[in-house]
């Protein structure tokens, strides 16, 4: 009898807390879009995640600092940074995000992952230091932004969207799947670009 209360009332916890993780979810995207007016945290694909690191590897593998730049739940800089053997600075401001970003880094002991809240282009213009890697799964409306800290990075990577009007040193397509951006989906390639940037 004792197992039936424990996994019903388990099931009934679990259900309780799922509901109230995407309540945070709904109130977070409206002050992300409506207060902040900057694009919601969109989650990386694992297959995306999987084609990064592999690049960093195979191009990058001497490099030991990256920033990720909207950092979300930090997914992807806990993956570079354990299987890359980096120490990522992740930046994030969405309070949800952090919230979870936090208890996963607990979670999975991201010793190497310095979680930072902030708007990361004030917190790049703020701090002056020099990365070897910048990494922006951003939307297309932020992009452009990225030219402004260009100079503090060996080399950027950005997830499903480039940087208008400037030339990627390469670009890894059709890396799974796509993101929807205000209403347009783009096919999620990696562009890298190694500084400084040369326009298009």
């Amino acid at each position: 009898m004792f197992w039936v209360h424990f996994v019903f009332w388990g099931a009934i916890i679990a259900i309780v807390l799922m509901e109230f993780h995407f309540l945070l979810v709904f109130i977070d995207k409206i002050i992300c879009v409506n207060i902040k007016k900057q694009i919601p945290f969109v989650a990386s694909s694992r297959r995306m995640r999987h084609a990064l690191i592999a690049e960093i590897q195979k191009h990058y593998s001497q490099y030991k600092t990256a920033v990720d730049i909207g950092a979300g739940d930090c997914a992807l800089a806990r993956m570079v940074a354990r299987q890359c053997n980096m120490r990522v600075i992740a930046i994030e401001n969405t309070w949800h995000s952090l919230t979870l970003a936090r208890i996963k880094n607990r979670i999975f002991h991201a010793k190497k992952v310095e979680l930072a809240a902030a708007d990361a282009f004030e917190y790049l213009a703020r701090t002056r230091k020099k990365y070897d890697i910048g990494i922006a799964y951003l939307g297309p409306s932020v992009n452009d932004r990225l030219i402004d800290v260009a100079g503090r990075f060996r080399v950027i990577i950005t997830l499903a969207v480039p940087i208008p009007g400037i030339k990627p040193t390469r670009v890894l397509e059709r890396v799974g799947g796509g993101t929807m951006y205000g209403g347009k989906w783009y096919v999620n390639n990696i562009y890298v670009y190694e500084t400084p940037l040369k326009k298009s």
